[in-house]
């Protein structure tokens, strides 16, 4: 596949065919957060997209988000949850424990805000659960 191709098709508008608007999912270990968003998303007639229900084709999570949120990538939105999967606190301050978002889901956050403000994404935006 070139990289002028779109890895997620548009449809055109003629004759009542939807146009289908993809939104790239960024989420880490809470599944029922990923699910609930994945059906609202499907109720107001969007597509998510979601790298664990993509075909890898060996590619790394990075060149995987590249691929879906990048200027060829299709992706209209994107949506990040960053929920309270770890836990961190300041070295030797365990006491002062708090939750926090996958590190790895901060990083695609700041990868899919980039794409953003490149232009390559249309918008994106986040939801923020506390513990």
């Amino acid at each position: 596949m070139s990289p002028r191709q779109r890895v997620i098709p548009r449809t055109s508008s003629h004759a009542g065919a939807a146009i289908v608007k993809p939104v790239f999912v960024v989420y880490g270990h809470d599944l029922q957060a990923r699910d609930s968003l994945e059906l609202l998303l499907r109720r107001f007639g969007l597509e998510p997209v979601i790298l664990s229900q993509l075909p890898a084709g060996g590619d790394t999570i990075i060149e995987k988000l590249e691929r879906y949120v990048g200027e060829h990538g299709g992706a209209y939105f994107a949506c990040v949850l960053l929920t309270p999967d770890d836990e961190g606190h300041a070295v030797g301050k365990p006491e002062q424990k708090k939750y926090r978002a996958r590190q790895n889901v901060v990083l695609e956050l700041g990868m899919v805000l980039s794409r953003a403000l490149a232009k390559e994404l249309r918008n994106a935006g986040y939801l923020l659960r506390d513990a």
